[in-house]
């Protein structure tokens, strides 16, 4: 594991209304991609307190109504007291549809002035109705123009704030960092959905000049303590180009035999319906690297249901037919679909920083996570072959100090 270190929250809600005692969760991801939940107590006389285990300096939220975020910078080793107004708290329950700001929090410690001018940050965010409602009627060209446009007019709100009242430069990277972190987000999850409507209304594919604006992400160890960094770590790593046919490896897979041919051998009876997709199957089986034709496309998406139903008739025959057939070699596997990973980051996405670093060792202990069983000496290589990717010097202490 990569080091945990211990950072200490404390505070009063004033006028508080609690009776009893509640527990109330904030939650942090980790580098490797593991969420760690972290406990705090608020008492009925409205203090609270709670021991911070980071790994780095990140912003961190919580909630002690429905809606409404209480937030914070620490740091690890710093101790941070915050006074929240309870008039403030339930103001941020009634905007459930827009960011609210709890600006009437005080703050004590050496992290205190940091906080304070957090607090001034106006970043304009849309509701998650807005967002759902881009994702499906926005064209990629267009969606792409409208997050550059915010980032744009987020940043010119934060020269406005900074010219008013300069700003300690902890905060204003982070908040300069945040507007990036959130609209690019939303970037990468329009992606993801977008690949839906590709498959099923049969919309031109994304191109990468989509994802120009990720270009404006610099090599900036702020970005792994923003409010969205866990959001855009997440987006970033199941962005859907990783999944594009040629761009996942996939095992040699050299049948003797056909699935029909195969269910024939286990004794399976096979149904009309079936029968009638077997080829179908059987391509989309043996096309290299995942890259059908577009009529064969077509045919999957006109009768993917079907397919699909009949299909769960033999899933297990069906398994066992890929296995028995795909040549294993989980090593090559890792390796190459690392390097495949690491190039479509830097020369699609444009991110050639920490980003992609962390994105990285993420798919690199996963990976370990998912396959306990390999050999030391490939545990190793594996290692050490994702040392020879990394670039950002802190992500290379992080990995070259601890195993994994």
């Amino acid at each position: 594991m990569i080091s945990i270190q211990t950072a200490r929250l404390v505070g009063f809600i004033r006028g508080n209304t609690s009776e009893t005692i509640k527990t109330i969760t904030i939650y942090s991801r980790s580098l490797s991609g593991e969420i760690l939940p972290l406990p705090l107590k608020l008492y009925p006389d409205g203090y609270f307190d709670a021991d911070i285990h980071i790994e780095h300096p990140k912003m961190l939220s919580f909630r002690l109504l429905k809606s409404g975020e209480a937030n914070f910078y620490i740091e690890p080793g710093h101790t941070l007291a915050m006074i929240l107004d309870w008039e403030d708290v339930l103001k941020g329950d009634r905007y459930r549809d827009r960011q609210y700001i709890f600006t009437n929090t005080e703050f004590a410690g050496s992290l205190a002035e940091v906080n304070r001018d957090l607090l001034k940050r106006t970043i304009f965010k849309p509701s998650w109705y807005e967002k759902e409602g881009r994702k499906k009627n926005m064209s990629p060209t267009e969606h792409r123009k409208d997050i550059e446009d915010r980032i744009n007019n987020n940043l010119e709100a934060l020269l406005k704030t900074e010219t008013e009242h300069p700003l300690h430069p902890k905060a204003k990277r982070l908040i300069e960092n945040e507007i990036k972190a959130e609209a690019l987000t939303e970037l990468l999850d329009f992606d993801i959905n977008y690949l839906r409507r590709e498959y099923e209304k049969e919309e031109p594919p994304i191109s990468t000049d989509y994802y120009s604006p990720l270009n404006l992400l610099t090599d900036d160890r702020s970005l792994l303590s923003v409010l969205s960094s866990d959001q855009l770590l997440s987006s970033l790593n199941n962005a859907s180009i990783f999944f594009r046919p040629g761009n996942i490896y996939r095992p040699e897979f050299k049948p003797n035999e056909s699935f029909g041919d195969y269910l024939d051998s286990q004794g399976k009876v096979v149904s009309e319906e079936l029968s009638k997709y077997l080829p179908l199957i059987q391509e989309t089986l043996e096309a290299p690297e995942g890259k059908v034709s577009e009529e064969t496309k077509k045919a999957l998406r006109e009768n993917n249901e079907a397919i699909h139903q009949v299909l769960q008739e033999h899933i297990n025959e069906f398994m066992d037919y890929q296995n028995k057939y795909t040549k294993q070699d989980l090593f090559k596997n890792y390796s190459i679909n690392l390097q495949k990973r690491n190039d479509i980051l830097k020369d699609s996405l444009g991110i050639n920083g920490i980003l992609k670093d962390v994105s990285l060792l993420y798919n690199h202990l996963m990976w370990q996570n998912t396959f306990q069983d390999l050999p030391a000496d490939e545990v190793i290589s594996m290692t050490e072959g994702l040392m020879e990717l990394l670039i950002n010097p802190y992500i290379k202490k992080r990995v070259s100090e601890h195993k994994f």
